[in-house]
Parts: C-alpha cells; structure tokens; sequence
C-alpha cells in the first residue's frame, strides 16, 4: 500500500501488507489495525512503526481524534504514546458498538443490541 500523486512521479510506501483493510491517514500518520490483534502507526516522516497490541480483539473499526486518542469498536480506548488501553463500559450490557465517527473533537458511535445482527437475515 503506498500514497502516490496522480502522475505516479512521487510515491510513499505505507505498508507491506496487502490484506490491511481498515486505515487512517491523519496529519502525518498512518493508523491500521493488523490482524485484530494489534494497531499500528506508522510515521510518515520518520518511516517508524509503533505496534500497539491490543488487549481485546477488535472488530476493526476505529477513530481518531484530534488529540490522538484512539478509539476502536471493541469499545478500547488507546493513548498512543504510551499504549495505555481502558476498556470503556456500556450502560447495558446487551449494547454494541458497530461503528466510529469523529468531528475531531467528539466521538459518535452507531451502538445497538450485541446478539441482533445474528438474527437478521441478508
């Protein structure tokens, strides 16, 4: 995966991986979860990756907002430069997060019942 310009005259490789599915580019940072069991972010300018492992599984969902915090779907919330993770509690129990969003400042999150998806039918 790189970033290139739309002459292809200048190119930025980002990452080996051809299966990384969910990625970010924010500033000069690349997030992506690899393999549900870790996110990873790699400076664009330096050319280093930090490998966070992460305590839960995750889903692959995740937001960043504009104070770095990482939030994933698995309802982990991450500081980057440190890799401290909490665990952020619903108010029921039976509740999901399905999806992220941020306006930068506030996390918005697409939440509903955990089992229900197994019941629909597609």
């Amino acid at each position: 995966m790189k970033l290139e310009t739309l002459d292809q005259s200048k190119s930025i490789k980002l990452t080996d991986n051809q299966y990384t599915r969910n990625y970010s580019i924010a500033g000069d940072k690349f997030y992506y979860i690899f393999d549900r069991k870790s996110f990873n972010i790699y400076d664009i300018e330096t050319q280093e990756t930090k490998e966070i492992p992460l305590s839960v599984i995750c889903k692959n969902d995740f937001t960043v907002l504009n104070n770095g915090m990482i939030y994933i779907d698995s309802l982990l919330q991450i500081t980057p430069e440190t890799g401290e993770q909490s665990i952020i509690t619903p108010e029921n129990e039976y509740e999901t997060i399905y999806e992220l969003y941020t306006d930068g400042e506030n996390l918005y999150g697409v939440d509903g019942y955990r089992y229900y998806r197994a019941f629909v039918r597609p």
